[in-house]
């Protein structure tokens, strides 16, 4: 099986590609030659805009679905109830250092600190002091993010994942298919927590007399579904774990332990809390993708994360 889970994990404002941000710890998920967690990718370059106010929080570029939060596999978290197709955004200018990092073979994780992504800025409310995401790899090909997130009042997280696979949900679980393969979500953590869908394609608000004059309209995002995990209540401490179990495979759960506990087996693993420099090389692998990539030191065979570019990546060597 081969896996590879880009993860913006640096800051969003100097990871911009042309017209499209680099959002912080968005999760891509492929498996089994199965894109299952996707990212929607850039709008259209000719968009009224769409090339406006980047370097400003709310400005044109980021009231875009494919340039907000809401449209990457990651948190959003509010002071407020959230609405589908206005959830509120990272902040733009926030960094997500990494705090552990483990290559290993047997199984590879990362936890990064989001925690300026979601501090409060002009009128938000939001009162977070702390985000931390890890995800770690097993073995067994069970995939886990998991996302602590303490907050000095009450705030209401919603978890995100876009896909082109079809859904099926059941409270605590959702089945993901296409191309013939699944791939089961579970929530292990917290208890109350379910799985649901909402819309992912925002309205065509053009007036007839700007089709007629041209202008665009944004993406649709057609053949896309949002999944999401909400929580039953606002809260200001949680744990909220989802696992990724492929195809037909029922491993046992692994038991969800506080991120700073996260452990390797492997002597070199860096202490949790440290930020992780990353030296690139010239060393050539292949990835699950097919691409190849240089990296740091030659690795041995088996699955290793690492950071290239400021993005993590889960990768298959062979």
């Amino acid at each position: 099986m081969g896996v590879a889970i880009p993860a913006h994990a640096a800051d969003v404002l100097s990871t911009l590609q042309p017209g499209h941000p680099g959002l912080l710890f968005t999760i891509v998920l492929d498996q089994a030659g199965v894109r299952w967690a996707a990212d929607l990718g850039a709008d259209n370059y000719g968009l009224r805009n769409y090339f406006q106010e980047r370097t400003a929080q709310g400005g044109a570029h980021w009231q875009m679905y494919r340039t907000r939060t809401e449209g990457h596999n990651t948190l959003t978290i509010d002071a407020a109830p959230q609405t589908p197709l206005s959830f509120p955004s990272q902040v733009i200018t926030a960094k997500a250092p990494l705090l552990g990092f483990v290559p290993g073979p047997s199984n590879p994780w990362a936890i990064a600190d989001l925690t300026t992504s979601y501090q409060a800025i002009a009128t938000d409310t939001r009162t977070v002091t702390r985000v931390h995401r890890g995800v770690r790899l097993w073995p067994d090909a069970q995939f886990l993010v998991q996302d602590e997130v303490v907050s000095s009042a009450p705030v209401e997280i919603v978890w995100n994942l876009l896909t082109e696979a079809s859904v099926s949900l059941s409270g605590t679980a959702a089945t993901l298919s296409r191309k013939g393969k699944t791939m089961r979500l579970e929530i292990l953590s917290p208890a109350g927590a379910r799985f649901d869908t909402i819309s992912c394609h925002p309205p065509d608000t053009r007036t007839q007399a700007q089709k007629d004059s041209g202008i665009l309209a944004k993406n649709p995002n057609t053949n896309f579904t949002k999944v999401i995990v909400r929580l039953p209540l606002a809260t200001a401490n949680t744990t909220l774990a989802v696992r990724f179990v492929p195809g037909s495979t029922t491993p046992a759960p692994p038991a969800i332990l506080p991120l700073s506990q996260w452990k390797d087996d492997a002597s070199t693993s860096p202490r949790y809390g440290s930020s992780i420099p990353v030296r690139m090389g010239r060393v050539d692998l292949e990835i699950a993708t097919g691409r190849r990539i240089e990296l740091p030191v030659p690795l041995p065979a088996g699955r290793h994360v690492l950071v290239q570019d400021g993005r993590m990546r889960v990768i298959s060597v062979r």
